[in-house]
């Protein structure tokens, strides 16, 4: 039985009081119209009360700062685009996805904590993050640095019950993945290896609830594929995105890449360029999901997500 907040994986919109909630909730930055048009009601309270259910929590005394930091570093939360996407690509081959809410929250957590650590001084030395102090200036170094390590160990506790899944993740995790992609920012790396960040991320993200929920595995390495072009096309979106010039609404910080003097995607391809490659991998992806699933309204709004996510980006 799934559970309340759920509701199911129907063609329901948000309501206009769902609207409203969500816009407390969330940044007004975000695009309403991904969430009315693509998403069922009930699948972002969803996301959200999962998270609250999975937070890091101590037993003890004397860690209240390092909880009030996990708090104000998930929630508010950003645009959730992982867990959401993890949520609906399990969705594409199963009726009820409740298993794959955890993992989805774990994607979230990852994630968060990655950003963490990208952010300290020692890294990227930036200000701000989802429109607000990053979270080192709020609670110091050391509580940013246990915070992240807080919700990187969560993230493993909630894969564990999935050997697949948590082999996945020590990779998108490890050398050749986000933290080989980390050091090749602070070396100034090129782009491609920089890539490895958000490659390895998004291929977890894809399958995460899909091994969860028990699909097939010809579908599992569909969404594995489709993962890798998101990743190096969310890096793409995101070298775009730090060219733009900083303004009071900016959700972080910009002109991070020539800050620190890195090449980034913009530098070696020009905004043409990254255009195309952009268009070209989000024409893949829409492929390789028609071919590799059903039509359907579950794979519709997959697709129509992504098209939202990356419409302002592709002309």
């Amino acid at each position: 039985m799934r559970p309340a907040h759920w509701g199911c994986l129907t063609n329901q919109i948000f309501t206009a009081a769902q609207e409203s909630w969500y816009a407390t909730i969330f940044p007004s930055s975000w695009q309403m119209t991904v969430l009315v048009q693509s998403l069922p009601a009930g699948l972002i309270r969803g996301v959200e009360s999962a998270l609250r259910q999975q937070l890091p929590r101590c037993s003890s005394n004397g860690t209240g700062a390092l909880e009030q930091a996990i708090e104000c570093a998930i929630f508010p939360g950003g645009k959730r685009i992982r867990p959401v996407l993890t949520l609906l690509s399990a969705g594409l081959e199963a009726d009820d996805i409740e298993s794959a809410f955890a993992p989805a929250a774990a994607l979230e957590f990852l994630h968060t904590s990655s950003l963490i650590f990208d952010d300290l001084p020692c890294m990227d030395d930036a200000t701000v993050r989802r429109g607000r102090p990053a979270l080192h200036l709020q609670f110091g170094e050391a509580t940013a640095i246990l915070t992240a390590l807080a919700l990187l160990n969560r993230t493993y506790g909630l894969l564990s019950g999935y050997p697949e899944l948590l082999h996945i993740a020590i990779d998108a995790i490890g050398m050749d993945g986000m933290i080989g992609g980390q050091a090749a920012d602070l070396g100034a790396g090129p782009a491609a290896i920089r890539n490895r960040k958000t490659a390895g991320l998004m291929r977890l993200t894809m399958v995460a609830g899909s091994i969860a929920c028990r699909a097939r595995k010809r579908q599992i390495e569909v969404l594995a594929r489709c993962g890798e072009h998101l990743g190096e096309a969310f890096q793409l979106l995101d070298d775009i995105h730090d060219r733009l010039p900083p303004t009071p609404q900016a959700d972080k910080t910009r002109g991070q890449d020539e800050r620190h003097a890195r090449a980034n995607n913009l530098g070696e391809l020009g905004i043409k360029g990254c255009q195309a490659r952009l268009a070209g991998l989000m024409n893949s992806v829409s492929s390789q999901l028609t071919e590799g699933f059903k039509s359907g309204e579950p794979r519709d709004r997959l697709l129509h997500f992504l098209e939202e996510v990356f419409r302002e980006a592709i002309p």
